[in-house]
């Protein structure tokens, strides 16, 4: 007999928030978008408005041609050179764009020559953006579990000292890779210790006390595209820490509001080590966990109200466990440098000379600064115990 928890909950948007889908549809590839570097404007492209007025125009099979002539056949993946204005103003059909787009240009702040990808926000069958429940609670439960370790890092002595050691002696790609694997079954066997305690019964069926439901808006929820900013961090005065990339996200903007309920299975809870017995417990863990991270990441544009971080371009912080072990910085330099390692023969993946880690972070620039994407603040509504289960 279990004692259930339903609260229904509000999530605010404090920095815009990107989730895209795992399907073709979350993903706009050249053919599909008109990007004006001049203008800097985005204009999405109504293909069979488009292939009609094509069709109308004569332009069909010079239009195959172009395109045909602008990807790798062979490994099927689309040349940098396709670029749809250029072939309407080759053709003198750059004027009729209306006839063809989805909606009228959007204004984007971008300062590059080309675009590469445009990605999505994930909708529903309705056509409007919403948060999956599963995307909440994976952030939500790292959240927990940063927060019982920066609480309890005695207790995980002998791990720590584990990873430190085997880190030192990595120095290599080959020997890196084989760390990584031995790091990764170490959290994961923390990670269980914490969420399951010393139940095997309950770890072997993988229930938790936590549920969380899909987070929808009942208002009009707006968007806006964002481009991706790489900011390296530095302590070098003058150096251009940023870099823009050639990659666009369609996010939920700030101050946007959702609804959505978390369920809490109190005695399946108190198997585990988390101290969560009611929902108050559970924002005060996500605070604290928040603002350890932002600290140590040594982040000044965050709005300090955040309890979570969801979506794309959140960069390291969705993968904090190590991060959270460490209290040291050198060893926690020593040891996420490693995690973060590609390639030595590659500039951009060979970390082992690094003074921060991560060195960069992926960010993204509204109103002329850089902030983090997808922070939002969770916040009870109301509480009913449902009876038990």
């Amino acid at each position: 007999m279990s004692n259930i928890l339903k609260n229904k909950m509000k999530l605010e948007v404090l920095t815009p928030l990107h989730i895209g889908g795992a399907d073709y549809k979350s993903k706009l590839d050249k053919k599909e978008y008109i990007f004006d570097k001049d203008k800097k404007t985005l204009t999405l492209i109504d293909n069979e408005k488009f292939i009609g007025f094509l069709i109308k125009k004569n332009l069909f099979e010079k239009y195959i041609a172009y395109i045909e002539n602008n990807v790798n056949a062979k490994i099927m993946i689309q040349n940098r050179n396709i670029n749809l204005l250029n072939f309407l103003k080759a053709n003198n059909i750059d004027k009729d764009i209306q006839d063809f787009r989805k909606k009228a240009p959007i204004k984007l702040d971008m300062n590059i020559e080309n675009m590469n990808d445009i990605k999505l926000m994930l909708r529903d069958v309705q056509g409007k953006p919403y948060i999956p429940g599963t995307s909440i609670k994976g952030a939500l439960i790292n959240l927990l579990l940063v927060d019982y370790i920066i609480k309890n890092r005695e207790e995980f002595f002998k791990e720590k000292r584990i990873i430190l050691s085997e880190c030192k002696k990595a120095n290599d790609d080959r020997s890196i890779k084989g760390l990584k694997n031995e790091i990764k079954k170490i959290v994961n066997q923390i990670e269980k210790s914490i969420v399951y305690g010393d139940n095997k019964e309950l770890e072997k069926s993988k229930r938790f006390g936590i549920s969380v439901s899909d987070s929808y808006s009942y208002s009009n929820t707006r968007t806006n595209f964002y481009q991706d900013i790489d900011e390296k961090r530095t302590t070098k005065v003058g150096e251009d820490k940023t870099k823009s990339m050639p990659v666009a996200r369609e996010y939920i903007i700030a101050n946007s509001i959702f609804d959505f309920d978390i369920t809490l299975d109190v005695d399946l809870l108190k198997e585990s080590k988390l101290k969560i017995r009611n929902i108050d417990n559970l924002i005060s863990s996500l605070e604290n966990a928040m603002s350890y991270l932002i600290d140590v990441l040594g982040d000044k544009n965050s709005p300090r109200t955040e309890n979570l971080v969801l979506g794309a371009n959140t960069g390291f912080l969705q993968k904090t466990i190590v991060y959270a072990l460490f209290e040291d910085d050198k060893e926690r330099l020593e040891v996420v440098k490693k995690m973060v390692h590609k390639n030595q023969r590659n500039a951009i993946g060979n970390h082992l000379n690094d003074k921060f880690s991560p060195r960069v972070l992926n960010r993204i620039k509204i109103n002329n600064k850089n902030q983090l994407a997808g922070l939002v603040k969770i916040m009870k509504v109301d509480e009913k115990n449902v009876g038990t289960n």
